[in-house]
């Protein structure tokens, strides 16, 4: 019976379902198909506060349930979710953790990383870069909006002021892409007395100061609502991708280069790896980057097992850049020192890049965004100087320097 009904549903999909449509998506997985599913997104996609972020996140029971609904069909899920970073790394990440994967579908959640009461900024352009770049590299798949809410946008008296939740459904329909409106829904059945907030956020996330990510039921309410919207009926219609964008193009050039690459990096400065040690599993660096250019005014020695000052300078790193957004991307440590930016000989940025580590100790990962208005039109001169502290062994552990703009993106 189930091989009748599903070569029943096979000839109606194949009859209404475009090539890259969550329909056509269905019709080859009913037909055992090798499909590749990735999630990339932020925290609540990752499945913070969820017993086991691989088995009871959303994110889990989704592949679960398409394994379950599809059995001949052979998946591959893929995890690019980074907790507390949004669509401005995003789109900087496709490179590398999305795209090598060829996934056929991609959801993507960048509502709460983005700010639910910002629009008309730099994420506006970065989160519509993600879905060109998606569409544009992978003219076959399918990206799926997804739109993830806290216990704070669910009980929020007044939706307008939920800005990006409104810019980003606009987005969509104006690329054609299908969406699962978890707010929406959540909102909705807040106001009829259907939602059981404590039970999806316990006593505990309120002693912990956490009312954005639920517990495990929480996340099961969450992929129920998401299975309805996206594959419960599954949509036949394609994307389609606008000529002209909707907001400015900062993200048509994408350029991520691996500083760790670089074969000479100035005075005080070695290539390392990554820490194998985060405060969480999402912020573990070694997952998201390829090596570090460390520079460091300390060495550490086996015998005592403690970094130790070394003598000697630490020259700046300099580079040229050809771009509107700047980006620095690397790994936060507790013993990480102040860093300064300069760009075209003036200091534009400052920043104790130990902060994040502090607070996931021993190590998170480093996203700092130095600036999104530079001139698309020149080449800029890039000098990051560390700032050590004075008899205090530190490390400044950079991954990639990433630059977009509209008209070009390069680093030298």
């Amino acid at each position: 019976m189930r091989t009748l009904c599903g070569t029943i549903l096979a000839v109606v999909l194949s009859l209404s379902a475009n090539a890259n449509s969550v329909a056509s998506f269905c019709e080859r997985a009913e037909k055992g198909e090798r499909l590749t599913v990735a999630f990339l997104g932020g925290s609540l996609s990752w499945g913070a506060n969820a017993t086991d972020p691989n088995k009871t996140s959303w994110r889990a029971l989704i592949g679960r349930r398409l394994e379950e609904r599809y059995p001949d069909a052979r998946f591959k899920f893929v995890d690019a979710a980074i907790g507390g970073t949004g669509s401005g790394l995003g789109i900087f990440r496709l490179e590398r953790d999305v795209i090598p994967y060829k996934p056929d579908i991609v959801f993507v959640d960048c509502l709460v990383n983005d700010g639910e009461c910002k629009a008309g900024d730099d994420s506006s352009c970065s989160y519509e870069g993600i879905i060109r770049h998606l569409m544009e590299r992978l003219p076959g798949c399918v990206p799926v909006q997804v739109m993830l809410p806290t216990r704070g946008t669910i009980e929020e008296p007044d939706a307008s002021k939920l800005v990006r939740w409104d810019e980003q459904k606009r987005t969509g329909a104006a690329y054609g892409l299908v969406r699962a409106d978890v707010l929406g829904e959540m909102r909705r059945r807040h106001a009829a007395g259907e939602a059981d907030l404590d039970r999806m956020w316990p006593a505990w996330s309120a002693l912990l100061g956490d009312t954005t990510h639920p517990h495990d039921y929480g996340y099961s309410v969450y992929a129920d609502i998401i299975w309805d919207q996206i594959f419960a009926k599954p949509s036949g219609k394609s994307p389609t991708m606008p000529k002209d964008w909707l907001f400015a193009p900062k993200f048509r050039h994408v350029v991520r280069e691996n500083v760790a690459a670089w074969r000479d990096l100035p005075k005080g400065w070695h290539n390392d790896v990554c820490y194998v040690r985060a405060g969480t599993f999402d912020f573990l660096c070694s997952r998201w980057q390829d090596g570090l250019a460390v520079a460091a005014n300390c060495a550490f020695n086996p015998k005592t097992l403690k970094r130790e000052l070394v003598p000697g300078d630490v020259e700046p790193l300099r580079a040229k850049f050809r771009g509107e957004v700047l980006m620095l991307y690397g790994e936060s440590a507790e013993w990480s020192p102040k860093c300064e930016v300069f760009v075209d000989g003036k200091r534009v940025a400052e920043r104790d890049t130990a902060d994040f580590g502090r607070m996931f100790a021993p190590a998170a990962y480093l996203v700092w965004k130095i600036g999104g208005n530079f001139d698309a039109d020149a080449e800029h001169t890039l000098e990051i100087r560390p700032v050590f502290a004075d008899g205090e062994p530190q490390e400044f552990r950079l991954g990639s320097i990433c630059v977009a703009g509209r008209n070009a993106a390069c680093v030298k």
